[in-house]
């Protein structure tokens, strides 16, 4: 995995906070920003922000939203996707605080709008998320939660998309190729079990389902090759 300088990785930060701003996605932003707080770190090369993980997921995203029926809650559940599963003191609970603190300001009608808001993305962050707290969740479990979510089940494959683009010179081949396993056993049977449920974003799920099977081809190509 090649490195991304920091001030690159700043670059795409500040592009992707424009954009969330000039969408009016004010709570994406948010959690963004208290996100990039909890993930301040590096990334297994030891040189890419940590963070910089979930700005690449916002940008792909940013290219199917369109077709998205939750649009600000995918973004939100994006810069969250992590947050439970890695920082075991974070609950849903805080989540929908967080999103949602009962003491601010609006009417009774905004508050209950930023209630919804924040429970969506809270379960959605929670069906994407396969253990917390030392408890290892059920795989066939998370993954059917998942296809019955239209938010979860866009970010995981954002996730994953990631995850396999980045990870040849941190992963062993072992790893590499259970990543690819996960893939065509896992996630493409998730995102096609989605589609059929949220015809709405047929597009979205046919691109990141594309996307990721071109990746498996090419890296087990590759991984072939070497052996």
């Amino acid at each position: 995995m090649t490195a991304i300088p920091t001030d690159k990785a700043q670059t795409r930060l500040v592009a992707l906070r424009y954009w969330l701003s000039g969408r009016g996605y004010h709570q994406a932003l948010r959690a963004m920003e208290m996100n990039r707080q909890l993930f301040s770190g590096t990334r297994k090369d030891g040189l890419t922000p940590e963070f910089d993980h979930h700005v690449y997921q916002a940008l792909f995203a940013r290219t199917l939203e369109p077709h998205f029926l939750f649009k600000e809650e995918v973004f939100t559940t994006i810069f969250f996707h992590d947050t439970l599963e890695d920082k075991p003191e974070w609950s849903e609970r805080d989540i929908v605080h967080f999103l949602a603190p009962p003491s601010q300001a609006g009417t009774a009608e905004e508050k209950e709008k930023r209630l919804y808001f924040a429970q969506r993305v809270a379960s959605a962050t929670w069906r994407v998320t396969k253990k917390h707290r030392g408890m290892v969740r059920d795989t066939q479990e998370v993954f059917a939660q998942m296809s019955d979510c239209p938010i979860a089940s866009l970010v995981k494959g954002f996730d994953r998309i990631h995850n396999v683009m980045t990870m040849g010179s941190v992963f062993s081949k072992e790893k590499q190729q259970k990543y690819l396993k996960e893939v065509e056993e896992h996630f493409l049977p998730m995102l096609k079990k989605a589609k059929q449920k949220f015809p709405e974003q047929e597009l979205a799920y046919d691109n990141i389902r594309n996307f990721l099977k071109t990746q498996v081809d090419l890296i087990g190509m590759h991984l072939s090759f070497d052996q």
